[in-house]
């Protein structure tokens, strides 16, 4: 009998994209899969449409709940779900008829937990190609070996949750953090480091669009976009107690990503002023915890972050 995968579509308002997510999926040359849709409180006609499709579809089921945001909206998808593998896909995005046949094929030849494969970023209507993604190779490592993946160039390749397949049992202990932004950060590490073994295959078979209401676009300078650096601290202080030490430059490096803004926060609340100094001084612990392995600049920026940026800002506006 063939492995079955739960397909996890989380949807709100996006009934502009979600009858092409849909039908890519139904059109998969992989045959064993049921489709979970979740209508998270939308007020378009996003619910109607994932109740019209389960209706001339058995494979497919809805689940109707308030709204609560995309974790949580995962999450119940993922309760509900009977495969033995789990995808996990955006609703206006679609796949390449071929994407679970060459997933399935990778994990099971490789005895692997999970799998990732490249995409391509394509236009809002779907049909031009803006990036060819070609960064995932062909390689099956273990999960200590995959963290590094993290620190390769495009390391959001390896972070996205829709270009893989999970085993279901990675998510018995593993939950998408409710009420967070970035909430594919704060897992990722968990789930690799609950794997024995991780495989990536070159084919590109995602297609992402380039969203104008991206989470990257809307919130550059926005407080939410800190939970890109909680996430990463979560994962330093787990390496932290592992003594995953040849990982703390990597992930140092990561948290600088959004350590960049600190002076460019749009800061309206005494709160908000409390999270970026937190976030400065989880900074300065993660290099202070990494000794030599922080790197000389990384010291230099963490004896005041808001200095070094400020001049660094001054000298590129030169």
């Amino acid at each position: 009998m063939k492995e079955k995968i739960s397909v996890v579509v989380a949807a709100y308002n996006v009934e502009k994209y979600l009858k092409q997510c849909i039908d890519s999926i139904l059109a998969q040359t992989y045959p064993a899969f049921e489709i979970i849709l979740i209508d998270d409180g939308s007020v378009d006609s996003t619910g109607k449409i994932c109740d019209q499709y389960a209706s001339d579809n058995p494979q497919i089921k809805v689940i109707h709940q308030k709204n609560q945001g995309v974790s949580a909206a995962r999450n119940a998808g993922i309760e509900y779900a009977q495969g033995d593998y789990i995808s996990v896909i955006d609703s206006d995005d679609y796949l390449k008829t071929d994407m679970y046949e060459k997933l399935i094929k990778g994990i099971v030849q490789n005895d692997a937990d999970i799998i990732v494969c490249n995409y391509d970023k394509v236009s809002e209507d779907g049909k031009t190609i803006i990036m060819d993604d070609k960064y995932a190779r062909d390689e099956c490592v273990s999960s200590r070996e995959a963290l590094r993946w993290f620190e390769r160039e495009h390391s959001w390749t390896y972070t996205f949750p829709w270009n893989k397949l999970y085993k279901r049992e990675l998510f018995k202990d593993t939950k998408y953090p409710v009420g967070k932004k970035f909430e594919d950060d704060f897992i990722i590490h968990r789930l690799f480091m609950n794997s024995n073994k991780i495989a990536s295959i070159s084919d590109s078979l995602y297609c992402y669009r380039d969203n104008p209401t991206s989470i990257m676009r809307t919130l550059k300078y926005k407080m939410d976009r800190i939970d890109d650096f909680d996430a990463v601290y979560d994962r330093y202080c787990i390496y932290v107690n592992k003594g995953y030490s040849e990982l703390y430059r990597g992930t140092i490096e990561r948290a600088k990503y959004t350590l960049q803004y600190v002076n460019k926060f749009d800061v309206s609340t005494e709160e908000d002023k409390k999270r970026i100094d937190n976030m400065i001084n989880c900074f300065k612990q993660m290099v202070k915890s990494a000794g030599k392995n922080a790197g000389l600049l990384n010291k230099i920026i963490a004896l005041s972050p808001r200095t070094y940026y400020r001049i660094r800002g001054l000298i590129k506006r030169r």
